[in-house]
């Protein structure tokens, strides 16, 4: 054989093997980054959004509230400090598909004028990471990863306690340390309604105006009351009158009210004027007779109706019971609404059932966010 025909066939040889080597590391999964193209190519989806306000905040209350749809506890997303970015790690449960968290995540980032950087996924650790900026700059990480601990949201509850104003004590202080959400439902124009309205303001507690209708009972009446029989105007004053001792609330629901709220030009009248004012009230179901819910429906109110009564007797064990049945209802319903009051036996029970809710999946929410409308 020439000298010149094994040069070229030993030639040939070494460029098809560095050919070979070079496809072969190109083809081996790397541990960490791997830019994901299959899912709508996500990874390449980089925009110059419009401008908008640099504090990635409202982002992430986006972003928990579209997962909070599809049963990811936004309770334990836990951050993580990573220099000087914000990194949200996400605990995702084994019956909830990590590809649908990755499409929410991307939607809600597009939608509040944010761009997906790059997203990278990590198959050994079940993970998809996210680095999320505008214009090329880094505002916040993410990770969402696989969790066998994690457990779906199947129902979500709120819990709203009336007759806050009477007293500044031990038992109001004891509600504003409670770790869960409750919406505290303050009297108007008691001696402590404001003072009671800004520290559970403070605490990051939903604060309502508990409004006093006219019961059918000839129970002594609240210095601000609706009733039946008032003109427009009266009720009117009544509503300012409420809304001025706690201006901090954005909604109300019914104190007492049996007589009141089964007036239908009553509550026609409370309704347009919530509707005006952009309130909303939640039916405390006084009366099985009681207009509110409908007359809010017809105002285009943000609204809801009572589910449970808590605590009709005042002990541990009937509240528990109670508690129970406010869990059936949300995994029935998806949501349910409770109403208690400020006494002792009611939140030892509610805090004694914290751990029961979690296990079920079921979650405790501030009311606003189970309002129809």
């Amino acid at each position: 054989m020439k000298p010149k025909t094994v040069f070229f066939i030993f030639f040939g040889l070494f460029i098809l093997i560095g050919l070979l080597s070079f496809f072969h590391q190109q083809s081996k999964n790397p541990a960490e980054d791997i830019f994901i193209e299959p899912i709508e190519q996500i990874s390449k989806f980089v925009q110059t959004p419009a401008p908008s306000p640099e504090n990635s905040k409202q982002l992430e209350e986006e972003i928990k509230i579209s997962l909070d749809k599809i049963g990811i506890n936004i309770d334990k997303i836990r951050k993580v400090k990573d220099s000087e970015h914000k990194h949200l790690v996400i605990d995702v449960p084994k019956d909830v598909s990590l590809i649908r968290c990755n499409h929410l995540v991307t939607q809600t980032v597009r939608r509040e004028e944010y761009s997906v950087l790059n997203c990278i996924e990590v198959p050994q650790k079940k993970q998809i990471r996210f680095r999320i900026g505008k214009n090329d700059s880094l505002h916040l990480k993410i990770t969402l990863r696989k969790s066998e601990d994690a457990i779906k949201i199947v129902g979500r509850v709120a819990i709203i306690i009336d007759d806050f104003g009477y007293n500044s004590n031990g038992i109001v202080d004891k509600f504003l340390k409670c770790k869960k959400d409750l919406t505290f439902a303050v009297i108007p124009g008691l001696a402590y309604s404001r003072e009671i309205g800004l520290n559970a303001l403070k605490k990051n507690k939903e604060v309502i105006i508990h409004l006093p209708f006219e019961p059918e009972s000839n129970e002594k009446a609240e210095e601000i009351q609706i009733k039946s029989g008032m003109t427009e105007e009266e009720i009117i004053w009544q509503i300012e009158l409420a809304r001025k001792s706690l201006p901090m609330a954005k909604g109300a629901n019914n104190h007492q009210g049996s007589k009141a709220t089964a007036d239908t030009e009553v509550m026609n009248v409370v309704a347009e004027y919530f509707s005006e004012n952009s309130l909303y009230f939640i039916d405390s179901v006084t009366s099985s007779e009681s207009q509110a819910y409908e007359a809010m429906i017809a105002e285009n109110v943000r609204t809801a109706e009572r589910d449970v009564f808590l605590d009709e007797v005042d002990t541990v064990e009937y509240v528990r019971g109670q508690m129970q049945l406010l869990a059936s209802r949300a995994i029935e319903k998806g949501k349910a609404i409770a109403i208690g009051h400020v006494r002792k036996n009611t939140l030892e029970a509610i805090n004694s059932m914290i751990p029961e809710f979690e296990e079920q999946g079921i979650r405790f929410v501030k009311v606003t966010e189970l309002l129809e409308n």
